[in-house]
């Protein structure tokens, strides 16, 4: 009554699959191959079909302790994964909340030797030990290091704020005229970020030398897209990509 176990005998390791992870039902009555030589089983309630040739392995949380996973980072030994619970750390194939982080977590970047995380009650780093609550800034969506700019921009609920490089998070300014929440931001130009709005709008943000706000272009309504909602932003190698409405720019 504990699932399957898919047994490696020359690599002397197995894994598991049971409820705890993806299977429906624990009880398995029969097992049978396909063509593929992927494995189907007869369970006491239902049929299950396991893809053991995939490149790919899913993850499930049957108990509902992980929650929603917004975001994951590696580790050394396995994940940091930020759900709306918490962060949890995967390894070992087992899910352990990190003590302190309960809370809507957005988003997990590993920045030089530390992960940054995105939270809702602030911003906080995790060091492979602990959890360390740096600032306020709450709402994090998106965290992005430059090296074009030397510093480190974060998307947050009321706007994007800035770090310089190196930083303890700590200290940080405050991007001028854009108090919205900035769900994504993006950057292949010095002193030039992209930027989308939570709700609508995309944004075209422009720095001085010194940092301080040049201009902020609403681009969207300067070419008359009237369907702007849920703008959404990706960065492939030197190009920046927009989906908007239907149609990618």
């Amino acid at each position: 009554f504990r699932g399957l176990y898919l047994v490696d005998i020359e690599g002397n390791t197995f894994r598991n699959i049971s409820r705890n992870n993806s299977l429906k039902n624990n009880s398995v009555l029969s097992i049978g191959f396909d063509k593929e030589n992927d494995i189907w089983l007869g369970l006491d309630n239902g049929i299950s079909h396991i893809e053991i040739n995939s490149p790919y392995s899913i993850f499930s949380d049957n108990t509902g302790v992980l929650g929603s996973v917004y975001s994951v980072s590696f580790t050394d030994n396995g994940y940091l994964l930020g759900s709306n619970h918490g962060v949890f750390n995967y390894k070992d194939k087992k899910l352990e909340v990190i003590p302190n982080s309960q809370g809507q977590v957005w988003d997990i970047q590993k920045i030089d030797n530390q992960f940054v995380i995105g939270h809702n009650d602030g911003t906080f780093v995790y060091d492979g030990n602990q959890l360390i609550k740096k600032n306020q800034v709450s709402g994090g969506w998106k965290i992005l290091k430059s090296d074009l700019d030397r510093k480190i921009y974060q998307a947050n609920y009321s706007g994007i704020v800035m770090y310089n490089i190196p930083t303890d998070y700590s200290d940080y300014q405050i991007v001028q005229n854009l108090t919205k929440p900035i769900k994504n931001i993006v950057q292949i130009k010095p002193l030039e970020i992209w930027a989308v709005d939570n709700y609508r709008s995309l944004y075209r943000i422009k720095f001085k030398p010194d940092f301080k706000l040049d201009k902020i272009e609403n681009i969207t309504q300067k070419n008359k897209i009237e369907n702007d909602f849920e703008v959404k932003l990706f960065q492939f190698k030197s190009e920046i990509l927009f989906f908007i409405d239907t149609t990618w720019y």
